[in-house]
C-alpha cells in the first residue's frame, strides 16, 4: 500500500482505496454516478420494503421503490409472500398505491385487474379485440425473502439467497439471543438528509467519530477500539458495544448493537429491550430518505413510545448534522479524496471498495 498523505490530486478509485483514500469527492455529487448506482447497485441487491404486519392478511399489499423501479409485495391466498413489478403491463400506471388490502389488484388508470398471483383477469373491452389474449399476461415477478419479521426484494434473479448472503450476521444474532420476531412495529419515521446516501454508510461503518460527535451515546456505552467489538462479514457486518456500567444489565443483554446489509439497511438496538431499522434510500447525487421503523414492547405505552424515539432521534440528529457539512466539503471539490486510517476504518474501506466493484471501477 502507498502512503501518501496528501491527496490533493484526483485518482481512480482503485487506486485511491489501494491509498486507503476515500473515493473520489465526486461521486457524492455526480449525477451519472448516482445513476449507475441505482442500476448497479439497488437493482442487484437485497432491499428492506417493510415488515410481516403489514402483510398479515391475505390480500394485503404494501408498495416501495427499489433503485427507481416501483414494486409491490402482497400476501397470497396460500398466506405465502409474492413481489411484483409494480407497473402495469398495458401503458405504465401502478397497479398498486400505497398499502392495503385487496381481493384483487387493479390498475386505476383503465382498471386492468389481476389476481394475487399476478395473472390478467379482467381488462375492460378485452372482448371486441380478436388476437387479444389475457391468459398470456401477468405482472412481472421479483424476488421477496424475510429474515424474521423484515421483508426484503430483489429485482436480480441470479442474487443469491437472503440468509445466504447474511448468514454471518444471522448466526452473530443467534448467538447473542437476538430476536427479530420479539417486539412489534410501534412508530414508523422518515427523515429527508442533504447528504450523498454514501455518506451516511460511510458514517455508520464505524464508531471513530463517537467519541465527538455522540456525547450521550458516548457516556452511556463504550466507544473506545478495546471494547467496541467489530464482526466483518462480505455483505454484511455487525457493531456492538457494551454499556460503561456493567452492573446495569441486571442479567440481561443490554448492548448497543447495530447490523448492517449492504449497500443500505441496518437494524439496531438495546439488547432485546427494543430495536429499529434504519433504510437510506437514494433521492437524488445529495439526497437521502431516512426510513425507520422502531420495534418496541407491545406493553409500553405511548408516551414511554414517543420519549425512547425522541432519544433515538437525538443522536441521529447529532449524525444528520454531520452528514450535510460533508456534502457541502465534497461538493466544494477542492479535496478531490480524503485520508482515511487504514484500521481504524477498515469497513468503511470495505464498504466503498464493494461500491467501487459494483461500478466496475476495480
Amino acid at each position: 500500500m502507498t502512503h501518501n498523505l496528501t491527496p490533493l490530486e484526483q485518482v481512480s478509485p482503485a487506486e485511491a482505496i489501494n491509498r486507503a483514500w476515500t473515493l473520489p469527492a465526486e461521486w457524492y455529487t455526480n449525477t451519472d454516478v448516482f445513476t449507475r448506482e441505482q442500476k448497479a447497485i439497488f437493482r442487484r441487491q437485497w432491499q428492506y420494503v417493510g415488515y410481516s404486519g403489514q402483510l398479515e392478511q391475505s390480500g394485503s399489499y404494501i408498495t416501495a421503490n427499489v433503485g427507481g423501479v416501483p414494486v409491490m409485495v402482497v400476501r397470497k391466498a396460500d398466506h405465502s409472500l409474492a413481489a411484483y413489478i409494480n407497473i402495469c403491463p398495458h401503458r405504465g400506471h401502478p397497479v398498486a398505491l400505497g398499502e392495503g388490502k385487496r381481493r384483487m389488484l387493479q390498475c386505476q388508470y383503465h382498471g386492468w385487474t389481476f389476481d394475487l398471483d399476478g395473472q390478467l383477469k379482467v381488462a375492460p373491452r378485452a372482448e371486441r379485440e380478436a388476437c387479444f389474449e389475457p391468459s398470456q399476461i401477468a405482472l412481472r415477478s421479483a424476488r421477496v425473502e424475510t429474515w424474521g419479521p423484515l421483508i426484503f426484494v430483489n429485482l436480480d434473479p441470479q442474487a443469491d439467497p437472503l440468509l445466504d448472503q447474511i448468514k454471518g450476521l444471522v448466526s452473530l444474532a443467534e448467538d447473542n439471543g437476538f430476536d427479530l420476531n420479539r417486539h412489534p412495529v410501534r412508530a414508523s419515521r422518515e427523515h429527508l438528509i442533504k447528504c450523498n446516501w454514501k455518506i451516511t454508510l460511510d458514517n455508520n461503518t464505524e464508531c471513530y467519530h463517537c467519541a465527538t460527535v455522540h456525547p450521550s451515546f458516548r457516556s452511556e456505552y463504550h466507544v473506545d477500539a478495546d471494547n467496541y467489538e467489530v464482526h466483518q462479514f462480505e455483505d454484511c457486518f455487525a457493531h456492538i458495544s457494551p454499556p460503561v456500567d456493567a452492573d446495569s444489565s441486571d442479567g440481561r443483554w443490554v448492548d448497543f448493537h447495530l447490523s448492517y446489509i449492504w449497500p443500505n439497511f441496518m437494524v439496531s438496538g438495546r439488547g432485546n429491550d427494543y430495536f429499529y431499522t434504519y433504510t437510506y434510500v437514494p433521492i437524488g447525487p445529495g439526497e437521502t430518505l431516512q426510513r425507520n421503523h422502531f420495534f418496541f414492547p407491545e406493553d409500553w405505552d405511548e408516551a414511554r413510545v414517543d420519549s425512547t424515539i425522541t432519544e433515538i432521534e437525538q443522536i441521529m440528529k447529532e449524525d444528520w448534522e454531520v452528514f450535510e457539512r460533508v456534502q457541502v466539503g465534497v461538493e466544494a471539490g477542492v479535496v478531490p479524496h480524503g485520508v482515511l486510517l487504514p484500521d481504524n476504518e477498515a469497513l468503511l474501506r470495505h464498504f466503498q471498495r464493494k461500491c467501487a466493484a459494483a461500478l466496475e471501477v476495480i
